[in-house]
């Protein structure tokens, strides 16, 4: 699992999954190596294949927190968003801090047309995880649906400045090859 995670952490996302898939084939109930399959297949958008290893790893810990989580981001990037939102409150019942769900599940019922509804879980999004500009953007939205306006102007701005923010990061300039010099080998 450490070469794995190690595949994982250099972006080799296929060769992650063929190795957590060696790795099962030895030790078939191997706590993470399907999760660490699933979110590896997830980055590949492969997301009925990220289904199955989230859905195994639940079968060796059914408390897994984050397995449920992803699975339900695998439901709902595949439209089966009854069975995501099912998860989702799982992880919240048992994890309520639980940022990025809150944040799925408000998004999700506010794109179901339950704006309401919604607000509890963006609202918590938004205070777990107040840097995070897409929650900031959905319940401003919400906020607008269901009449606050002035709470959706306030969050628009938030959004706003968040974005700005992000597009004003000053990244070191490219190496530039042609000024190094030559090594002698």
């Amino acid at each position: 699992m450490l070469v794995a995670q190690l595949w994982s952490q250099m972006a080799n996302y296929e060769h992650t999954v063929q190795v957590c898939r060696r790795a099962l084939q030895l030790v078939p109930k191997l706590p993470r190596a399907h999760y660490t399959a699933g979110l590896s297949l997830l980055r590949l958008n492969r997301s009925a294949e990220s289904e199955q290893e989230f859905r195994d790893e639940l079968q060796l810990d059914e408390t897994n927190v984050n397995a449920q989580f992803h699975l339900a981001f695998s439901l709902l990037q595949q439209s089966k968003n009854e069975q995501a939102v099912e998860f989702l409150k799982n992880v919240l019942s048992t994890q309520p801090d639980h940022a990025e769900a809150n944040y799925e599940l408000g998004k999700e019922l506010r794109i179901e047309g339950k704006a309401s509804e919604s607000l509890t879980y963006l609202e918590a999004a938004v205070r777990l995880k107040p840097g995070f500009e897409p929650a900031h953007y959905q319940l401003q939205s919400a906020y607008r649906i269901v009449g606050r306006s002035d709470d959706a102007d306030r969050e628009a701005r938030i959004y706003r400045a968040l974005k700005t923010k992000s597009r004003n990061i000053t990244l070191p300039p490219p190496r530039n090859p042609a000024h190094e010099t030559p090594s002698s080998d």
